[in-house]
């Protein structure tokens, strides 16, 4: 839905996760590799493995967060969301089932993905009104998240530095 963002994000409910776990051979038998993320071992991740083990093809990359249901709500797991920081690429990531169910289906490139009911409302929330037109570029130096650049697509590239 971003063209700037890199990868796609999935979720999971936390007691499904052993489904990722029992199925690593699947993913492999693919040429897939599943696997904790390496800086957090808080998510999942999927990429290509190609050529030689160990390669990765930049252009897949899949994270997989995990979240706990609390009556109707859905909270992500991931400790680093409990506060919302729009400017950082930070935010709450907890959703009302009616904003997730029933998904709807929307063309994306040359196929019909999955989205929550109320995707404008959730990527509002999460990246701010003007996600459409605004993305964050961040690299991580030295351990640290450093934003890079601010892209406003009705501008140009600013340098947040």
């Amino acid at each position: 839905i971003l063209p700037w963002d890199d990868d796609c994000d999935f979720g999971i409910l936390k007691e499904d996760e052993n489904i990722l776990i029992t199925n690593q051979d699947i993913f492999k038998k693919y040429n897939l590799r599943i696997q904790k993320n390496k800086s957090t071992n808080i998510y999942w991740q999927v990429d290509t493995l190609y050529d030689k083990i160990g390669v990765i093809d930049p252009d897949l990359h899949i994270d997989i967060f995990t979240f706990d249901k609390k009556n109707d709500i859905y909270v992500n797991t991931d400790y680093r969301f409990e506060k919302s920081d729009l400017d950082g690429g930070h935010c709450n990531l907890s959703y009302q089932e009616h904003e997730l169910f029933p998904l709807k289906y929307l063309e994306f490139y040359d196929f019909t993905i999955p989205v929550p009911n109320k995707y404008h409302n959730i990527l509002s929330n999460s990246l701010g009104s003007d996600y459409k037109i605004r993305c964050i570029i961040k690299k991580n130096i030295n351990g640290k998240d450093v934003k890079l650049l601010e892209c406003n697509i009705n501008n140009k590239f600013n340098s947040l530095f």
